[in-house]
């Protein structure tokens, strides 16, 4: 287990257990208060492998959900996968949290993780993971590239858990849900979020469980509980939708990596990709842009968009 400090925060990492957090603190009134559920080992089966799922989060690559039909096709190719959860019927989260992942780098602050997955008819790939301690904030960072020579689909994000105490409130700004019939937890159809699942304004948790996907969430939430006044926040891409991302080949199915990103100019990289935000937001969720933190420069390419919409 490794573990990194800031002043007020620890986190616990475990690189053999899918890279997961084992658990995230604050020691801001001189005791230990888990900002996330804290893994306890089982001492009813000690030397067995760790359950990601009871760890106090994990990392989803190269994709995350379930999967039907195990497996997909693209370009005239079928993808194989294999159920890979005991009472799963789909191949769920990808493989990286069931993997050992290798240390690159830990400092008293800092881990970093990298893993490499090789398949000859499936997913080859390289991923990292960074976890940092800020003074007041853990930030995770989570990359995938793909190593092999066909073109595949690729996803990734994070698996958190957070204690649930009392009438925990949550705010989470998602316009809509998908849902699913009922016999299985694949979606078939989004709707408008009902009005016991809107966490568009801060909404106490319903009492049955969600198995959701919401899109067009903005990646910023909130918990907040009474019981130990501690409130926790997730920040995403600033309020706003997220740039487009890519991965190889550099072009397909006739469309091509746009130069700038191929080019090394990281500050025209920062600039594209802050455009694009500014860009898909207007297009699809133009209310998030009213609360959102914007500089000139947003203001000055929000104005050039309005423009080129209405032309």
């Amino acid at each position: 287990m490794l573990e990194i400090n800031s002043a007020a925060l620890s986190a616990r990492i475990l690189p053999e257990a899918g890279g997961g957090l084992a658990g995230f603190d604050w020691h801001g009134r001189g005791e230990s208060i888990p900002l996330m559920r804290r893994y306890e080992p089982s001492s009813n089966s000690p030397g067995q492998p760790i359950d990601p799922n009871r760890l106090a989060c994990y990392p989803l690559v190269p994709w995350s959900n379930r999967i039907d039909n195990c497996g997909f096709e693209i370009d005239g190719r079928w993808i194989a996968l294999t159920p890979n959860r005991e009472g799963e019927r789909w191949p769920i989260h990808g493989s990286g949290w069931q993997r050992a992942w290798q240390v690159q780098l830990h400092t008293a602050s800092e881990v970093r993780l990298s893993l490499c997955e090789s398949s000859a008819t499936a997913y080859s790939y390289l991923a990292t993971l960074h976890y940092a301690l800020h003074d007041d904030a853990l930030q995770v960072d989570l990359t995938v590239t793909n190593k092999g020579l066909a073109t595949m689909p690729f996803g990734l994000g994070l698996h958190p858990f957070f204690p649930r105490h009392g009438d925990v409130r949550l705010l989470a700004p998602a316009p809509q849900v998908w849902v699913n019939d009922g016999q299985s937890p694949l979606p078939v159809d989004c709707i408008a979020v009902p009005t016991s699942w809107d966490f568009r304004n801060e909404r106490v948790l319903p009492g049955e469980g969600l198995d959701h996907a919401f899109p067009n969430w903005t990646g910023d939430a909130a918990i907040h509980s009474d019981v130990d006044g501690v409130p926790r926040s997730q920040h995403g891409a600033g309020g706003l939708l997220d740039y487009p991302h890519y991965t190889r080949p550099a072009e397909f199915r006739g469309a091509a990596v746009p130069e700038v990103l191929m080019g090394g100019d990281h500050a025209a990289v920062r600039k594209w990709r802050r455009e694009q935000q500014l860009r898909k937001t207007l297009r699809n969720r133009p209310d998030l842009l009213e609360g959102a933190a914007l500089s000139d420069w947003d203001l000055k390419v929000l104005a050039r968009l309005r423009a080129e919409m209405l032309s």
